[in-house]
């Protein structure tokens, strides 16, 4: 009886860790550790042996020399910085013109779009949506933030 009780316990206790261990990184996420911060929408990171540079999708952040570059950089650097994690996935594999990762960019893993760095900075009027002809699946919740900011002069918005 004595011996029953005590793997009882260490089953249950097996169980509450496991039920509290964070979800698997699944084949659609991909993380790395952040480089370095180059402006409001692209950011270095170091994946095994190689860096990779990465490009936020379905947004667009002031390039350097425009009004609020230097807030949209410092914005996205207060949630990612250099040796943290950063964790993305993508719509489909794709590359820009750079060959810079599209991606929706995440501080932890399995996160909902909400919680993605490329709504934050449309959230935070420190980004655009502009209209690619190929849209992020997520187009149109990107837009109703993008409204949101522009309706409250948020950031780049607040001078129209």
């Amino acid at each position: 009886m004595r011996r029953v009780s005590l793997w009882l316990i260490v089953l249950l206790i097996l169980a509450v860790f496991w039920l509290t261990l964070p979800e698997k990184i699944d084949d659609n996420w991909a993380s790395g550790e952040v480089v370095r911060v180059i402006d409001g929408d692209s950011i270095v990171i170091q994946q095994a042996e190689m860096q990779v540079e990465i490009r936020l999708i379905g947004i667009d952040a002031p390039e350097f020399g425009q009004p609020y570059f230097v807030a949209a950089k410092e914005f996205l650097s207060s949630h990612v910085s250099p040796g943290s994690s950063i964790y993305y996935t993508q719509e489909i594999p794709q590359k820009d013109v750079y060959d810079r990762l599209l991606v929706h960019a995440f501080t932890s893993p399995n996160l909902p779009f909400d919680e993605s760095l490329n709504l934050k900075l449309v959230a935070a009027g420190l980004a655009i949506v502009p209209d690619y002809p190929d849209k992020s699946i997520y187009y149109d919740k990107l837009k109703w933030w993008q409204d949101y900011a522009q309706k409250n002069k948020l950031g780049v918005h607040s001078d129209t």
